[in-house]
C-alpha cells in the first residue's frame, strides 16, 4: 500500500489529538478533584454518587428537624416545669390553709396568692416558640387560655359517665363541674331522657350557690330534677337519681363571652357548628333519600324541615347501626353519614328544604410529628388538654370560689380535700414532664447517630468520586511527556517534503 504525506499528516494529527484529549481529561480531574466530569464518563460511579449525595441531603434535613424538635421540646419542658412548681406552691398553701389556727384574714391572703398562681397558669399555657403556641396542637395560632375578655360564642358538648361524678360529703348527692360558669340553654341527655330548663318531666333548675337547697335537688318522682349552680357551672344530681343512671350523660350548652383565664374551648371540647341552608338541600332519589353532605350531625338540630312543602311528623336521629321503623310521614337522619331518609308518604323527586342544622367538630389528638431519621417519626408536642386539664382548672377555680364565698368553718376541710386533688394533678404534670424529658434524651442519641452518619456518608462519597491526586499528578506528567513527544515527532514528519528526497 502506498503511504502518502497526507496520510502521515492525518495519522499524526489523529494521534496527537488522542494524546491531547487524554491530557485534557487528566487536567480536568486535576482541577476539579473528581474522577468523572459527566455521568457518561462512568455511569456506575455517577449513580452511586447521586445516591450518597441524596443521603447527605436527607441527613442534613434530619439534623435540622432534630434541632427544631429540641427547641420545641425545651420550651415545652420549661413550661411544664413551671406548671409543676405552681402546683407545688398551691399544695403548700393548701397545707397552710387546712390549719385550724388560721384566721379569716390569713386565708384571704392565701386566696390572693392562689389567684396569682392561677394567673401564671395562663401565661404558661400560652408559651410560644417562634410565635407559635406550643401546647395548642395543630392550632398553633390559637391561645390555650384567653388572656383577655373575648365575645366569642360556642355551642359545646361534653360527655361523661357516673364514674366522673363526685359525691358531696355534705349530703351524699353527686356533682359534675362544667368547665364554664354562666352557661346558656343547657340540655342534658341521659339515654332517651332529655332535661331542659323548665322541662315538665326532666327539668334543669338554675340555682345560685348561696341558696340553701342549691346542692340538694329533690329525689326523683314524677319529675326528675338536676340543679345547675350558675356561679360555678356545677350540675347536681340527687343520690337516688344517680343510682339509676346507666347511660352516658351528654351535656350540651351555649357559652357566649369568655373571661380572661378561661380555657379556649376549641382545644378541649366537641363544638357544634351551624350549617346554614336557607332552602333546598336536594330532592328525594328513588330510595326516598338525600344526603345532607355532612357527617356527625348533631341530634335535634334540624330547623324548619319540609319535604315537598310538608313538615314530617317525626324526625328520628339515629346512628348507622340503629334500627328505626319509619312511619309514612316520618324522616330518619343518619347522624354518622348525613343521609336523610323519608317515609313512603313523601314522593320521589320532592324538594327537601330546611333553614339549618348543626355538625359536631370532635376534639381529636393533634400530635405534631417530625421525621427525625429514616422512617422514624417523633411526636414533639404536648397538648394542653393532657397537661392543663379541665379538672385541674375546675378544681382551682372551685377553691378560689370557696375561699371567697364559703363559711370559714368549712374552709379547713375544703383546703384539706384540695390536697388530694392537687397531688393527682401534680402526678399528671410529672408524667408529662417525664415523657418530654425522655424524648429529649432520645433526640440526643438520634443527633449523635446523625453526626456519625454524616461522617460515614461523606467518606463514602469521597472514596467514590474524589480523585487520587498523587496518581493523577503522575499520570498527568506522563501524559504531558507523551504529548510533547508526539509534537516533536509530528514536527519532523511535517518537515519532510519531495525536495528533501531530491537532494
Amino acid at each position: 500500500m502506498r503511504v502518502t504525506n497526507s496520510m502521515l499528516s492525518n495519522n499524526m494529527l489523529l494521534n496527537m489529538n488522542k494524546n491531547l484529549k487524554k491530557l485534557n481529561s487528566l487536567e480536568d480531574i486535576m482541577s476539579t478533584g473528581k474522577k468523572i466530569q459527566l455521568p457518561s464518563d462512568n455511569p456506575i460511579v455517577a449513580g452511586k454518587s447521586l445516591k450518597l449525595r441524596t443521603n447527605l441531603y436527607e441527613n442534613e434535613q434530619y439534623k435540622t428537624n432534630v434541632n427544631d424538635s429540641e427547641s420545641w421540646m425545651s420550651i415545652t419542658e420549661s413550661a411544664i416545669d413551671n406548671i409543676n412548681n405552681i402546683m407545688m406552691r398551691m399544695r403548700e398553701l393548701c397545707v397552710g390553709g387546712a390549719s385550724e389556727t388560721l384566721s379569716s384574714s390569713d386565708r384571704e391572703k392565701i386566696g390572693e396568692e392562689v389567684k396569682q398562681l392561677r394567673e401564671q397558669l395562663v401565661q404558661e399555657s400560652n408559651a410560644t416558640s417562634a410565635g407559635r403556641y406550643i401546647l395548642s396542637g395543630f392550632k398553633t395560632d390559637k391561645k390555650v387560655m384567653f388572656d383577655s375578655d373575648v365575645s366569642d360564642s360556642y355551642k359545646l358538648i361534653s360527655n361523661f359517665n357516673t364514674t366522673d361524678l363526685k359525691q358531696l360529703k355534705v349530703n351524699d348527692n353527686y356533682s359534675y363541674k362544667l368547665p364554664y360558669s354562666n352557661v346558656e340553654n343547657p340540655e342534658i341527655t341521659i339515654g332517651s331522657e332529655v332535661y331542659t330548663v323548665g322541662g315538665a318531666t326532666y327539668n334543669i333548675v338554675v340555682k345560685s350557690g348561696k341558696e340553701s337547697d342549691a346542692y340538694d335537688p329533690p329525689a326523683p318522682g314524677a319529675t326528675k330534677t338536676v340543679h345547675l349552680i350558675k356561679e360555678t357551672g356545677e350540675l347536681i344530681f340527687n343520690e337516688d337519681q344517680y343510682s339509676t343512671i346507666t347511660d352516658t350523660i351528654e351535656v350540651e350548652y351555649k357559652k357566649t363571652g369568655f373571661k380572661s383565664g378561661e380555657l379556649n374551648p376549641i382545644h378541649y371540647f366537641d363544638i357544634a357548628e351551624v350549617v346554614n341552608i336557607g332552602g333546598s338541600v336536594g330532592t328525594l332519589d328513588a330510595g326516598n333519600q338525600v344526603n345532607l353532605g355532612a357527617t356527625d350531625i348533631n341530634k335535634r338540630s334540624i330547623t324548619n324541615l319540609t319535604i315537598g312543602g310538608v313538615a314530617p311528623a317525626t324526625i328520628a336521629y339515629a346512628n348507622s347501626a340503629d334500627t328505626v321503623v319509619l312511619g309514612a310521614n316520618d324522616v330518619r337522619v343518619d347522624i354518622d353519614t348525613g343521609m336523610l331518609t323519608a317515609g313512603t308518604g313523601f314522593a320521589v323527586g320532592a324538594s327537601v328544604d330546611m333553614d339549618d342544622y348543626e355538625i359536631i367538630n370532635r376534639i381529636e389528638d393533634e400530635n405534631i410529628n417530625y421525621e427525625v431519621s429514616k422512617n422514624t417519626k417523633m411526636t414533639i408536642n404536648t397538648q394542653a388538654k393532657d397537661l392543663i386539664t379541665v379538672d385541674m382548672i375546675g378544681d382551682i377555680d372551685k377553691l378560689i370560689y370557696n375561699i371567697d364565698n364559703m363559711d370559714q368553718k368549712y374552709l379547713t376541710k375544703e383546703f384539706g380535700s384540695m390536697l388530694t386533688k392537687i397531688d393527682n394533678h401534680s402526678k399528671n404534670t410529672l408524667k408529662c414532664q417525664a415523657n418530654i424529658g425522655s424524648k429529649i434524651n432520645r433526640l440526643d442519641l438520634i443527633k449523635a447517630r446523625l453526626e456519625n452518619d454524616e461522617i460515614n456518608y461523606t467518606q463514602l462519597k469521597s472514596d467514590n468520586e474524589d480523585a487520587d491526586m498523587a496518581e493523577t499528578i503522575t499520570k498527568l506528567t506522563t501524559q504531558q511527556t507523551i504529548y510533547e513527544a508526539s509534537l516533536s515527532a509530528g514536527a519532523k514528519i511535517i518537515q519532510m517534503s519531495l525536495v528533501d528526497f531530491m537532494k
